[in-house]
């Protein structure tokens, strides 16, 4: 055997040594993905909500991985100075007084963000014994993480969970990174049950906005499953790029229950 072979194996093997290191994580965690998409949890340590003037509020938060007004998540300052914002976004939380809140672009074990769950964090801090988080993207390289979505944190219990497909960018980055989808969650709200559907949409220059009929299926569909739901499903789509508003809104629950009688 001469040198060339022998300097040849080893460099194919220290090659499949580097790739093996690159792709049985990588691999794995898109493996994982399909089953850590979707978890439903509930904290013993906090009391669950209860309002008696017949009305329950629900707010939407896109909390931006945490990262505040910086352009890039890789940008959004040490763990410290993250922490500090998820400090003020669970105190603000607490001054609004929502029953249910609805978080966008969540981090749930993000390299950029120090691998904290931002729903369990936000949920504890804030008061919220239930919460649903919702996985767009779940991917790893070598320790590099991405795992990131939507969640529901509740003051009631959340008795049903579910994730709605909706279309991709490309079937290539479906496949290897992951894509948008909804959060269902059913509510169950002092007799009542009540659905929330938490998506986030944004839009790439490189590719058409997801287009309206396809979203207005994917409601229909869960409309027909839900017996309590009437034809006359509506889905309204706020996008906050900066945190700087948080709408919130209260809902007379007996107003709800009469719609959903009728």
């Amino acid at each position: 055997m001469n040198v060339r072979t022998t300097l040849f194996r080893r460099i194919r093997l220290i090659a499949i040594i580097l790739l093996a290191i690159v792709l049985v994580p990588y691999g794995f965690s898109r493996v994982a993905s399909s089953w850590r998409r979707l978890s439903v949890h509930t904290s013993r340590d906090l009391p669950a909500g209860k309002r008696d003037n017949g009305t329950f509020r629900i707010a939407c938060y896109n909390i931006a991985h945490g990262r505040g007004l910086a352009t890039s998540n890789w940008r959004g300052g040490t763990a410290e100075e993250r922490n500090t914002r998820l400090r003020q976004i669970a105190d603000l939380l607490r001054h609004i007084d929502a029953d249910i809140v609805v978080l966008n672009e969540v981090d749930f074990d993000s390299s950029w963000s120090s691998s904290t769950n931002q729903a369990r964090y936000l949920a504890k801090q804030a008061g919220y014994p239930y919460w649903a988080e919702q996985r767009n993207l779940d991917f790893r390289v070598l320790t590099w993480k991405w795992r990131f979505g939507n969640a529901v944190l509740s003051r009631y219990p959340i008795v049903q969970a579910s994730v709605v497909d909706l279309p991709g960018f490309s079937a290539v980055e479906t496949f290897f990174a992951g894509k948008k989808r909804i959060l269902n969650c059913t509510i169950e709200l002092n007799g009542d049950k009540v659905r929330v559907l938490a998506v986030h949409l944004c839009l790439r220059k490189s590719h058409p906005p997801i287009p309206g009929p396809q979203l207005s299926r994917a409601i229909s569909t869960l409309a027909r499953q839900d017996s309590q739901i009437q034809n006359q499903t509506q889905l309204g789509v706020t996008r906050w790029i900066y945190l700087t508003r948080l709408p919130c809104f209260s809902v007379s629950q007996n107003s709800l229950s009469a719609r959903l009688q009728n």
